[in-house]
């Protein structure tokens, strides 16, 4: 099957010839929303526009697109968002990329009261209904976000849509946590927003063919996730400073229809989970999908550097539509034929049979699907009578057995967009075909990482590590450097035009929420 292809390359390299040069500069009247969007209005792709210094309130949308929008410094310009939370909530700033050069620069946005939770504790549990700050970004060109506060605010402050290639850097990301600082999309409006193009389009590792998130201060009153990575995303994390915060990507049971992250390059990031503000964190980075390379990154207080997941191997959920679980059944896997077929012998947690002759840890790795039930699990172990599973991500999904349930047994190895996997063949439709897209295997790899578990001695190495038995080290993953890998230059060329110079806060040794809010830790 013939796959689009993406020409990032060669638009990054016009961009830089032509579209970061200099338009006109536009003031506003002021920093009203009235001023700001006649400002816009009347500028053309190329020119600035600047805010002038105070604080202002905005109750709707800003549409930018093609111009630089600058305040006039973090400390100066001050937008406070009382846009309406109705649904998810509208965000601040729309950011539509077109082929001139995009930026957003040298403002604070902080959140309003109207209609917000009345405290961190209600706003951590319920941010997905109290978004504030959101700046949504649409489009497949380059962009940049820099120098701009997110001061305490209720989640995802960033969210960039669809496949874009730019940068979010010197930004600080003050958040109250419950939702995450930024998402990170890779859908094109040619899949409906799904992530399929993504997929089926070669990633070019230590190029400019990913969001690059640099340079940038998350922190929160609440452990949270700072950049979320999904729907075919491609992002790039480098050289920022995580207070008790940690980074994630999804795989394709989260959306329903929706696809896996494609592929995260994280590499010389702080991670510090602090025990006299938060609980000891799980790990600094989840992978649930795709690929990734780790490298270089220092994690204080996490139980581990990575975690390695893959729910469908376990929970058969009706919200996984249209993939479901790795049941052996579905054509979006690559199955083997059935390697058992019977019946349970007892009602229990673990696959009793009478009889069958197997040898022990024979089924390691291999799915079992009870029809009955409708549940599958993944084999952990098994001696000549008994197969015991993985456990679910949802206890309600977790495989049991009536004596006299009929089960079959299948490899499902590899499935649709499983840690590990790469390119592979175009999927279309809100139900494509069931046909397994022949994706290749793309490795992740860790290296040089360090992990400083409550100040115990220091351990450096790779970190990797799956308690999933269809992750493998050695096939799937490795504890080394990826071969022939170049990171890109450093910093991104497209903050070559910085031309000021914006102090943000030191890392906190404690996060400090504003008065008279009840934190609840």
């Amino acid at each position: 099957m013939t796959k689009p292809t993406f020409s990032v390359l060669a638009a990054f390299g016009l961009l830089f010839a032509t579209n970061l040069g200099h338009g006109n500069v536009i003031t506003a009247n002021s920093g009203s929303f009235s001023d700001v969007s006649t400002a816009v209005a009347s500028a053309s792709p190329g020119d600035t526009v600047v805010i002038p210094p105070g604080t202002n309130t905005w109750t709707q949308t800003l549409g930018v697109s093609g111009i630089t929008l600058q305040g006039s410094g973090t400390n100066s310009t001050v937008i406070v968002d009382e846009t309406p939370i109705t649904g998810n909530g509208l965000p601040i700033i729309n950011l539509s990329t077109t082929p001139t050069f995009t930026r957003i620069t040298q403002l604070t946005i902080i959140a309003g009261t109207t209609n917000c939770y009345p405290t961190v504790s209600a706003q951590a549990g319920n941010a997905a209904a109290g978004v504030r700050g959101n700046i949504m970004i649409y489009g497949n060109n380059p962009f940049r976000i820099d120098h701009c506060v997110f001061h305490y605010l209720t989640g995802k402050p960033i969210h960039v849509v669809s496949m874009n290639f730019g940068v979010v850097d010197h930004c600080s990301f003050q958040m109250y946590g419950g939702a995450n600082a930024m998402e990170v999309f890779g859908g094109t409006g040619g899949d409906n927003g799904l992530g399929d193009y993504s997929w089926s389009t070669p990633y070019a590792y230590g190029s400019s063919n990913a969001l690059y998130v640099e340079d940038n201060y998350f922190s929160s009153a609440f452990k949270f996730t700072a950049i979320d990575v999904f729907d075919g995303g491609r992002a790039v994390i480098r050289n920022n400073f995580f207070q008790g915060a940690f980074v994630y990507t999804h795989g394709s049971e989260s959306g329903q229809r929706y696809r896996s992250a494609r592929v995260v390059e994280v590499y010389s990031n702080i991670f510090d989970y602090s025990p006299t503000v938060f609980d000891n964190g799980s790990s600094a980075i989840t992978i649930r999908g795709g690929t990734a390379l780790i490298f270089n990154n220092s994690v204080t207080n996490f139980y581990s550097i990575t975690s390695l997941q893959d729910y469908r191997t376990t929970d058969n959920s009706p919200y996984f539509t249209p993939w479901f679980g790795a049941t052996g059944l579905s054509g979006y896997d690559s199955n083997s034929a059935a390697l058992w077929t019977g019946v349970a012998a007892s009602t229990t947690n673990c696959l009793v049979a009478a009889n069958p002759g197997w040898t022990n840890n024979q089924f390691y790795g291999c799915t079992v699907y009870n029809s009955n039930k409708n549940l599958c699990g993944i084999v952990i172990t098994n001696n000549a009578t008994t197969m015991w599973f993985m456990g679910s991500a949802s206890p309600q999904f977790q495989i049991t057995f009536t004596a006299g349930d009929p089960v079959v047994v299948h490899l499902v190895y590899p499935q649709l967009d499983q840690p590990g996997r790469g390119c592979g063949d175009l999927m279309t439709g809100d139900v494509p075909a069931a046909n397994w897209p022949h994706q290749a295997s793309e490795p992740m790899y860790f290296w040089n990482n360090t992990l400083n578990y409550n100040y115990n001695p220091t351990a450096v190495g790779g970190m990797g590590y799956s308690a999933y038995p269809d992750i493998a080290l050695g096939r799937d993953f490795f504890n080394s450097p990826m071969p022939g890998y170049t990171p890109f230059t450093y910093p991104n060329p497209l903050t070559l035009s910085t031309n000021f110079v914006v102090t943000l806060p030191p890392p906190l040794q404690s996060v400090t929420p504003p008065t008279g809010l009840n934190v609840q830790h």
